[in-house]
């Protein structure tokens, strides 16, 4: 019988999860991608774009201040960007390349200098539109519907942690200088896998099938083989 060495296999599968987080902090989340209405009034909006080949944004935020909670960071807030302590995006999901993908994963690093905690939210287009105060949008005749999108609106929100490090910085006011943060809008393979992680993976599991073809049976013969000298030996002296 021979022993795969599964759990070995698990480890690293778990550790190459987070082969891309080193020396900071990160915040996941992860929905489905589903087409629904979509809202005309957010088409022409400003707002940055996660889309196939610029799925990778880098931005810097002030932080709400320290010991506000972060439900609670920008809630009054019905413009988007009249907030100093979010970021709206638009994910474009319709795009061919992330049609057949029907899960994502939007994550945000940011360096552990920077103390901070931050909510991500995603809307669907007409959530956003409503949250955002802009009038509900119907279809008035079965000639014109609405048109379906599979489009996302992530909202990002963040606070100040307070916990300080040696390199952390100020304004001259005392107040924390803006967070600077990654966000990356990646599909989910088989929907957890996501794409960034996959070559790790697929190497992962190319050294684990060489060590269960190649260097396992290596080892097994050895110990068959110094198990078998042991019973000679041992049936010699028996003899002797």
């Amino acid at each position: 019988m021979r022993l795969v060495p599964t759990s070995a296999c698990t480890v690293s599968l778990l550790l190459a999860q987070h082969a891309l987080v080193v020396l900071g902090n990160t915040e996941i989340v992860n929905f489905a991608a589903g087409d629904a209405p979509d809202a005309s009034i957010l088409r022409a909006s400003e707002w940055p774009v996660l889309r196939p080949g610029a799925a990778e944004l880098l931005r810097s935020v002030e932080p709400a201040p320290f010991g506000t909670p972060l439900g609670s960071v920008c809630q009054n807030s019905t413009t988007a960007g009249s907030c100093p302590h979010e970021l709206w995006l638009s994910l474009d999901l319709d795009s061919p390349e992330w049609r057949s993908y029907g899960k994502f994963t939007l994550r945000i690093s940011w360096p552990a200098s920077s103390p901070a905690d931050f909510a991500i939210d995603i809307h669907s287009p007409r959530e956003a539109a409503s949250f955002l105060g802009y009038p509900e949008q119907t279809s008035h005749s079965p000639d014109h519907p609405l048109p379906s999108t599979r489009r996302k609106v992530a909202r990002i929100r963040l606070v100040d942690t307070g916990l300080l490090t040696p390199t952390s910085s100020f304004r001259s006011d005392g107040v924390v200088d803006p967070v600077p943060f990654i966000v990356l809008l990646e599909p989910l393979y088989m929907g957890v896998l996501p794409a960034s992680v996959l070559p790790v993976v697929l190497f992962i599991i190319a050294v684990a099938f060489v060590a269960v073809r190649v260097v396992l049976p290596l080892v097994e013969h050895r110990i068959y083989s110094a198990v078998q000298e042991a019973k000679v030996e041992f049936s010699t002296r028996k003899l002797e």
